[in-house]
């Protein structure tokens, strides 16, 4: 994944970004908020990929229940149980993140999402 700011190609990885209110907006009951790059001060927001959506992780998670309970329900070796409910747990991160591909733009211009 990239983390590169879209505006003046800065490397972001590892920085905390501020979230910033839009213009004319107040500090504290801002109803929008964009992130702000702090080397040119641009406006982005989070370019999330498909596979990182609620949904996604919901159903990971609902095979990750149902490997569990047939762990418990069918296998008898103790070793084996505890393997099958342990790799459960994380194998919804583990998908998550093997699927991200590398040229994936993390952060993207900041436009309206709802226009009037």
């Amino acid at each position: 994944m990239k983390y590169n700011c879209p505006l003046c190609a800065a490397d972001l990885k590892g920085i905390r970004l501020r979230k910033v209110p839009r213009p004319g907006e107040f500090k504290f009951l801002a109803l929008r908020w964009h992130l702000e790059c702090p080397h040119c001060l641009g406006e982005l927001m989070l370019h999330a990929h498909p596979s990182e959506s609620f949904y996604e992780w919901r159903a990971s998670y609902s095979l990750s229940v149902l490997l569990v309970w047939a762990a418990h329900h069918w296998v008898t070796d103790y070793w084996v149980r505890w393997g099958i409910i342990i790799g459960a747990i994380f194998y919804p991160y583990v998908k998550v993140r093997c699927s991200l591909p590398k040229d994936w733009q993390r952060y993207a211009i900041w436009k309206e999402k709802f226009k009037k």
